[in-house]
């Protein structure tokens, strides 16, 4: 594994490692923080020597089959109301973006704001936004995929 490999598996294990701290601090269930321990410890410890040893497509293939028979991940925020976000799993890295890195800069988001969110995906910063402007805001949500628009 070269500079450039070693950078980008370091950004992905990080990334997992925040996933499972939230999942922990934020009360989700046990069955979500076994499997993200499992895709934690097999990112940091077995990806490498795998890569190492095999190659990058059998290395991704594995992480792959961890995942298989987990596709949507049932998330309960908390800090919301009351609502469930059935996440498709496919979706975590998305999800570690706006929820966990703020890679959309929610903060800037404050009470009775209008929001519009174009490129809405499947919701889940509309939903952050909608918490954050409050019943005297508005979010926007905008989804021109038919696929991701069903989802959401």
């Amino acid at each position: 594994m070269g500079i450039k490999s070693l950078k980008s598996w370091w950004k992905h294990a990080k990334r997992r490692i925040l996933t499972l701290r939230f999942l922990i601090k934020s009360g989700q269930s046990f069955e979500l923080i076994k499997l993200e321990t499992k895709l934690v410890i097999y990112h940091l410890l077995f990806y490498p020597l795998i890569r190492v040893f095999w190659s990058k497509k059998k290395a991704e293939s594995l992480f792959s089959s961890l995942k298989r028979g987990n596709e949507d991940l049932i998330l309960c925020f908390p800090s919301f109301a009351d609502p469930k976000i059935k996440i498709p799993f496919s979706d975590d890295l998305l999800f570690g973006e706006i929820f966990l890195e703020n890679v959309y800069h929610h903060e800037k988001i404050s009470k009775n704001m209008v929001v519009v969110d174009v490129g809405a995906h499947v919701g889940f910063y509309s939903l952050l936004a909608s918490w954050k402007v409050g019943e005297k805001g508005k979010v926007i949500a905008i989804e021109p995929d038919p696929e991701n628009f069903e989802i959401f």
